[in-house]
């Protein structure tokens, strides 16, 4: 697939945000044949779409279209991107497993510090 068609710069830039053919097309609203099809060059988006799928993608309606622009974020670029959003959802993924742990040891102590205070208490009556 050459790099400079308008389906492989989507599929490039989709690819650098991280998103699933069928991930991309629910946030576009529509079906994930659509998108591969834009992908492969059968059939092109709608400006109303295109304008979406900039948006989405984070990149301009005239790179999508021509590759080229002040702001055309390179392949490099895009990828590199994605591989930090797999970090920061790495990260995530970690915080929240951190804060499952911390909170089952907050409630541990908690029951531990209940039963310390029920025998302290039955060792003074």
């Amino acid at each position: 697939m050459s790099s400079d068609t308008l389906g492989h710069r989507i599929e490039i830039a989709r690819t650098a945000k991280g998103y699933s053919r069928v991930q991309l097309a629910r946030r576009l609203s529509i079906k994930s044949a659509t998108l591969g099809n834009w992908e492969n060059d059968l059939s092109e988006p709608r400006a109303n779409k295109l304008s979406m799928l900039a948006g989405v993608l984070g990149v301009t309606i005239y790179w999508l279209m021509t590759g080229k622009g002040d702001d055309t974020p390179t392949e490099e670029q895009l990828l590199g991107t994605a591989t930090l959003q797999q970090k920061l959802d790495a990260a995530k993924g970690v915080s929240h497993r951190l804060s499952v742990i911390l909170a089952d040891l907050e409630g541990d102590i908690a029951r531990l510090q209940r039963r310390l205070d029920e025998e302290h208490e039955g060792a003074i009556a």
